[in-house]
């Protein structure tokens, strides 16, 4: 009997104590575990808190502006480089609506109207249209606007764009130029024919003639030489030469006249300051205009390309002070200042319209701009101080 109750509490003991270290051993497992579920939490947290870390300096940092917008348009975030783009800080934009900064052709392609159902388009859709500057001006955009209203992350719609008014601009600057040089290739190919046409006419009606009345003189002389027939004085020989001998000599002064036309002999024999000063003697001659010329250039290293653009440059300001008329005085500077050459032409006419000064609709002023851009300087069509027009001219030389 004894026995038996022994054996019984011993079994007792037993059970206890492995019920016992079953349960130390099951709150060990649940302590081991709950310390790894908020090692596994705390590490996925940081993990979280280091990518919005992350995320927010790309954002922050980025070139492109972001923003993010609610259903109905309203501006729930904006990324810092609103500021640069626009004007505005972050929070002048935040809970104000887009329209009130953007183009209505940009809020056609972010802003769907209810009809085309805004929730329902995932794809980014690229827009591009302008946007208002905190400075008053407008600026040019492109980007694309994504719809994640309905992804619970986000819940907005996401619209990334960059500026693009520079770039706007410079293809708009390149187009005019490329129309400008399509003009002055036809205007060139125009003056190369006229002055073809003025060519042949001068040949045609000056030469033409007093070559013609030359042979009709040495055809006379031939016939009185050979009939044997005694002439009266006022017709011998001697006088057909004499006139033949006129006649020459207008021929040589029409090649001539023609010649320098084309090309001043004087450039290339005394330089450039005696061609300008010839041609400022003509120019006085046939426009009646009092001319005042201002010459200080020596010792310049220009070649012969430098030269004529140069002078023709110089051409065609006196060719645009004769058009434009009621200029009586003309003031002429042409010397080296600073390691530049500077060429001015000062008339005190009624000026020349605006937009044929900056060379919009004048192809002469954009020529002679042309002439100066190969040289390496810059041509500048301004009014002057006291009425008329100044044409400057500043072109880098050594010496």
């Amino acid at each position: 009997m004894f026995d038996s109750t022994q054996e019984t509490w011993r079994a007792v003991v037993v059970i206890t104590l492995t019920l016992a270290a079953v349960s130390v051993a099951f709150l060990a497992s649940i302590v081991l575990s709950r310390r790894r579920f908020v090692t596994i939490r705390r590490e996925k947290l940081e993990a979280l808190r280091e990518s919005e870390l992350r995320f927010r300096s790309l954002i922050e940092r980025s070139f492109d502006v972001i923003m993010m917008l609610d259903s109905s348009g309203k501006i729930i975030y904006a990324s810092p480089s609103t500021a640069r783009v626009i004007g505005y800080v972050p929070e002048e934009l935040v809970e104000h609506v887009l329209k009130e900064f953007a183009h209505p052709d940009v809020l056609l392609h972010i802003m769907r109207p209810p009809d085309h159902g805004i929730a329902e388009y995932r794809d980014a859709v690229p827009f591009e249209g302008q946007i208002y500057h905190k400075d008053g001006s407008w600026r040019c955009i492109e980007g694309l606007a994504r719809n994640m209203l309905k992804d619970p992350s986000v819940s907005a719609i996401v619209v990334n764009y960059r500026d693009i008014t520079e770039r706007k601009n410079a293809d708009e600057n390149l187009q005019k130029s490329r129309n400008e040089l399509r003009s002055l290739s036809g205007h060139l190919q125009s003056v190369r024919e006229e002055e073809r046409i003025s060519i042949a006419r001068e040949v045609h009606d000056e030469l033409g003639q007093l070559l013609t009345v030359l042979k009709m003189d040495l055809a006379l002389l031939e016939r009185d030489m050979n009939s044997g027939v005694q002439l009266p004085e006022e017709l011998s020989s001697t006088e057909q030469i004499e006139s033949m001998i006129t006649v020459v000599d207008g021929i040589i002064h029409s090649v001539r006249r023609i010649a320098t036309e084309l090309r001043p002999q004087v450039l290339d024999e005394l330089g450039l300051n005696d061609a300008i000063e010839g041609e400022v003697e003509g120019f006085q001659a046939r426009t009646g205009v009092k001319c005042q010329l201002h010459l200080e250039v020596d010792d310049l290293k220009l070649d012969a390309e430098q030269k004529t653009a140069l002078y023709r440059i110089f051409q065609e300001a006196l060719t645009n002070v004769a058009r434009h008329p009621q200029a009586t005085t003309l003031k002429i500077n042409f010397e080296q200042r600073d390691g530049l050459l500077v060429l001015e032409v000062i008339d005190d006419g009624r000026g020349m319209p605006e937009d044929k000064s900056n060379g919009s609709t004048s192809l002469g002023v954009l020529g002679m701009k042309e002439r100066a851009l190969i040289l390496g300087g810059e041509l500048n069509i301004s009014g002057g101080s006291g009425g008329g027009t100044v044409v400057s001219l500043r072109i880098p030389v050594t010496r």
